[in-house]
This record gives C-alpha cells, structure tokens and sequence, in this order.
C-alpha cells in the first residue's frame, strides 16, 4: 500500500510539473500583460528547459509592469506558418526585463524593445527570422563565451539603447540598421560577420567591434549631410564585397566610414556610387584606404569624398575663367 501511495504521489508531482512546464501559447483573453496567467492556454511561461512560450495569435504581450522578471527558455513570435505575433518590452526596474535562451520573431512579427534588459543566455541564437526586432531602449545583451548569434533573415533597427553582443554572424537575407544607440561587444576577440547587410545612417550610432569585422555583403553607408557614424574595429577588416553610399551627402566632404588596425581586402563602391555612375546625378564618390600595419603602428581606414562629377568640375571651371574675362574688360 506504501508503494503505490508513493507511486501515486510521485505521478501526481509529476503532473503538476508537466502543466507547470508546458509550453504555452498567447491568447490575449484579458488583455495586453505578460504576467497575467489567463492571457496563455497553459499559463505563463516559465523558461523551464526545453519548453516554449508563443505568441501567434497576431497579439500583443506586453512585458511592463512586475516584480519578477519575465522568462522563456524559447520564446517565438509568430511562425513558419504566416503566424503573427508582436511583444513590447519596457523597464521593470530590475536586472533584466526579459530572459530567454531561444528567440525567434518569424516574418510580419515584431519585437519593439523600449527599456529593460533582454539577456540570451543561449551560446548560439537565431535573434529573427524574416521578423523584426525594434532596439529603441534598453540593452539587448548576450554573453556566452565563445557563443555566436545570428541574424537568419529579417531586421534588427536599432535607434537607441544598448545591443552588447557576443559574436554576430548578419546571414544572407538579414540587416542589421543602427542610427542611433551604441552597438559594442564586451569580450575582446569577440567579432562581427556581414553575409547580409550593415546600414549605418547617420552619426547617432557607435560602433565598436572587438575583434574581427569580416564582409562579404554589403555595408550601407547612408551619410545624414556631413555625418556618419564610423565602425570600430578592434583587429582585422576583411573585405571582399561592396559599399553602397546613400542619404543626403555634403559636396567636397570626406566621411571616415571604418578604423581599424589592418585592412584584408579592400573594399569596392557600389557601381552606380562611383565615377560615371547615375544615382548622385552629376556627381559621385572617392574612395580613399590604408591597411594599416600588423604591429599596430599605423590605423587602417576607409574613407570616402563626395566630390563633382569631372564634366562639372570643367563646367565650374569655365564659369571661374568667364568671371575673369568679365573683370578684366572692366
């Protein structure tokens, strides 16, 4: 009789902690807060190892107001499937707002990150998947050692706050867009790698790599009149792919684009950026480089001008020469 008395207790701990643990899925049904247990099928997630919390329904979670933080061991926003989903982030006074090992936001799903801490403890991590993750305040903050994040496909704009991020892989179909904030890494060695796209608008952002800055996408340069935000490079920059110059740039003005301690390649204008190319109308940029050395003497840089198309600079110089004329009749 003890046996199964304690047979049945054992089943009955058990399933209290298969519902405790399950994973659990947004419905929204009495309202907006992530802590409100009613507002998930199965209750709020937990972040019990290897279960997950979802948001799929198209609502909206709000993490806002609570003594505790919130927890996931997976969180996904949205789906494979064409489910929607959308999560809000604010501070709630402690070490962190959010904790997750898996995050996941799937495309026409977003994670708007206004203040708080949102910590992956993951080594590796797939941030979105064709969704987007809107840094407005706050850090988004991982640190494993060794481990390495990525950016699948999709969007990450930063416009404020805080993204200190271990090693960074941008994959092809991804971008990450700073225009403001500070994108750094803790760990030295740590590294940034661009198989998808960088865009750096403006001069609102800064922009530190520790180790390694590689890329083989595209870095948009997009220049906000005499200002850009330059990137940082602890080592070594390695190119073997294009700069594509955009924005509203100053006739005459040089922008620092990157600063590192050698370059591996160098890097190309986009065709349509350089000489003969259309999108400036008559005018188009220089590039300018130094690679630096390996004992860290001497800086690498690159650099670019925006200068007058040559036909423009003859034009410019035979109104010069008609001004003299006209002097000196008088």
């Amino acid at each position: 009789m003890r046996n199964v008395t304690i047979v049945l207790a054992v089943a009955a701990v058990l399933a209290l902690a298969g519902s405790a643990w399950a994973d659990t899925t947004w419905d929204g049904s009495e309202g907006s807060d992530w802590f409100t247990a009613e507002n998930w099928d199965d209750g709020v997630p937990t972040g019990a190892s290897g279960h997950s919390g979802s948001i799929v329904d198209g609502g909206t979670a709000v993490i806002s107001s609570s003594s505790v933080a919130a927890l996931a061991y997976t969180l996904i926003v949205g789906d494979s499937a064409g489910g929607t989903g959308h999560l809000e982030i604010y501070d709630l006074g402690l070490s962190y707002s959010l904790q997750t090992r898996n995050t996941t936001v799937y495309a026409n799903s977003t994670i708007t990150h206004e203040g708080g801490q949102h910590y992956l403890y993951r080594p590796g991590f797939t941030l979105v998947s064709g969704g987007t993750y809107y840094l407005k305040g706050g850090e988004l903050y991982h640190s494993y050692s060794g481990g390495t994040g990525n950016l699948s496909s999709g969007l990450v704009e930063q416009s404020g706050g805080e993204a200190d991020l271990e090693n960074l892989n941008i994959n092809v179909g991804a971008t990450y867009k700073i225009y403001g904030g500070e994108f750094h890494q803790s760990r030295a060695a740590n590294i940034l790698n661009v198989e998808g796209t960088f865009h750096v608008k403006g001069a609102g952002g800064t922009i530190t790599v520790n180790g390694d800055y590689t890329q083989t996408g595209t870095l948009i340069a997009e220049v906000v009149g005499a200002n850009i935000s330059q990137i940082n490079v602890g080592d070594e920059a390695a190119f073997s792919s294009e700069i594509d110059m955009e924005g509203t740039p100053v006739l005459n003005q040089e922008y620092t684009l990157l600063v590192a301690d050698y370059l591996n390649g160098l890097p190309t204008l986009k065709a349509e950026d350089a000489i003969g190319g259309t999108q400036w109308g008559a005018d188009y940029w220089t590039i300018d480089t130094n690679v630096g050395t390996d004992d860290d003497t001497i800086d690498a840089y690159v650099k670019v001008t925006y200068v007058p198309e040559p036909a423009t600079m003859v034009l410019l110089g035979l109104g010069g020469i008609g001004v003299l004329i006209r002097r000196k009749r008088r």
